[in-house]
């Protein structure tokens, strides 16, 4: 609901007025929330800026699903509320999960802040911006978690316009004892394929030709709407689209998987062969504790079934340690469930204590230096391992994506990585970065790539691999497509 403060007569009328400032904070899925407000303001006249001294409004969509998530959004919103005292910024407006978790009572512990937009109310940020522009001190957070966005809103794309993310689902079915979400987005609920082909179909049309399909819950895609998980019939409408390269699946539950959605992507070349699926512990005991509706040993049969269904597969997926009640015999059954199922793909979490999460007081809460030294040891584990499975790319010719040209010239931090990799005459040389089917944007490894001058971002190229690092590949360019 709104609650207003302190009203001033201040009209929106001048060209400063117009200029937005806006920072996504979080994953993907909050990126999309993002391109949403994003687009709804500049449909409004709004135009979006790319630093914060040059307009007086700026918005924070925020995240806290973990402590440092939580801690970066309180800095962020700190940095630009200071920015107050010496720039042209005036008002500061906060949306997304922070606010939602914390509601009310941020009107008072954040006294610097303008407004306040719950996950609930993304329509209705073109209606928050006017008033706190006007003078009006905002809150707008229903408890009523029930939005889904819809193709008719219009998208102000964060990623470069080859690439997107594809949103299919809000909310979460699972309760995860250690994980809030559930209560900051509500029940699952799925968008109908229909609405989400149009999208995709807008997109490309746009010059999309990359999709990451996400969602909290994306193999449970589906059973809301027509009482079965449907991923695999979505996925069938979406490879139909002309001018679609890749697909990519993010964030697949263990449980949801069936025989529709493995036949497709076995079979559709238009389907990355990499799946991401965070199965975050093996040890039955934790995964119980976790209250992970997955078994043992329907993970590791779930696994064996994909990698034999599913020619080249590339697996990801995360796994906590030094979560309650982890004994030292559970971590030791994760390291040989590491060493066993050899993940292409693999992001270690520590575990982090969240405030109104059944977790949050469990007994045998682990010690930070043991979550620390358990993480170190799984996370060269996984190194030694990352590192052999890129040497069976050596030779290959695989079909890359351009992210970026000449990343020196244009001082891309991510040109530092080759120089750290210790390719020296790397650097004298024009060169690019981009990704294979197996990895997804900004999580995953990279590709430098030689000659690649006459590229253009977006584009996609056949690759000879001619040197492996730990998590990136060096190539050569060897044909080049559209």
């Amino acid at each position: 609901m709104f609650e207003l403060h302190k009203p001033e007569e201040r009209k929106i009328s001048n060209g400063v007025n117009k200029k937005i400032y806006f920072l996504s904070l979080g994953c993907p899925r909050n990126l999309v929330d993002s391109e949403i407000m994003l687009g709804i303001l500049e449909k409004e006249g709004f135009e979006i800026v790319n630093e914060p001294e040059s307009c007086r409004l700026a918005i924070v969509n925020s995240c806290t699903f973990i402590d440092d998530a939580t801690q970066e959004t309180i800095d962020t919103i700190f940095n630009l509320c200071r920015l107050k005292e010496t720039a042209m910024l005036e008002k500061v407006i906060v949306s997304g999960c922070f606010v939602q978790r914390f509601g009310r009572k941020l009107m008072k512990e954040l006294p610097e802040v303008d407004g306040f937009l719950g996950t609930n109310e993304i329509p209705k940020i073109d209606k928050v911006v006017r008033r706190v522009l006007g003078g009006e001190r905002v809150f707008c957070c229903f408890e009523d978690k029930g939005f889904i966005y819809r193709n008719e809103f219009p998208r102000y794309l964060l990623t470069p316009n080859y690439t997107s993310y594809l949103k299919i689902s809000e909310g979460c079915r699972q309760n995860c004892s250690y994980c809030i979400i559930p209560k900051l987005r509500g029940k699952y609920r799925s968008r109908p394929i229909e609405d989400i082909v149009s999208e995709a179909e807008k997109l490309t049309h746009q010059g999309c030709r990359e999709f990451n399909i996400v969602g909290q819950d994306t193999t449970y895609y589906g059973f809301d709407l027509y009482g079965k998980v449907s991923l695999g019939r979505l996925l069938k409408e979406l490879v139909k689209i002309e001018g679609i390269e890749w697909i990519r699946l993010l964030y697949g539950y263990p449980a949801s998987f069936d025989e529709d959605l493995i036949d497709i992507i076995a079979c559709s070349p238009k389907i990355c062969k990499y799946i991401d699926i965070p199965v975050q512990h093996i040890s039955q005991k934790i995964l119980r504790l976790m209250n992970r509706t997955t078994h043992k040993e329907d993970i590791i049969n779930l696994i064996k079934t994909l990698r034999s269904s599913i020619k080249g597969l590339c697996l990801r997926t995360s796994l906590v340690v030094g979560f309650p009640g982890e004994k030292e015999k559970d971590f030791e059954e994760l390291l040989r469930f590491i060493k066993w199922a050899k993940f292409e793909r693999l992001g270690i979490f520590r575990y982090s204590k969240e405030e109104g999460t059944p977790a949050a007081s469990y007994k045998g809460q682990i010690l930070k230096s043991v979550k620390e030294k358990r993480f170190k040891e799984a996370f060269m584990l996984q190194r030694d391992i990352a590192k052999e499975l890129n040497k069976e790319f050596l030779g290959r010719k695989l079909k890359v994506i351009i992210d970026e040209v000449n990343p020196i010239r244009n001082n891309s931090p991510k040109a530092n990585a080759w120089s750290a990799a210790g390719i020296s005459n790397g650097l004298k040389a024009d060169f690019s970065l981009g990704r294979t089917e197996f990895d997804a944007p900004e999580v995953d490894g990279i590709v430098y790539i030689y000659e690649g001058r006459k590229l253009k971002p977006g584009s996609m190229v056949e690759v000879e691999i001619i040197d492996t690092l730990e998590y990136d590949l060096v190539g050569r360019v060897r044909n080049q497509f559209l």
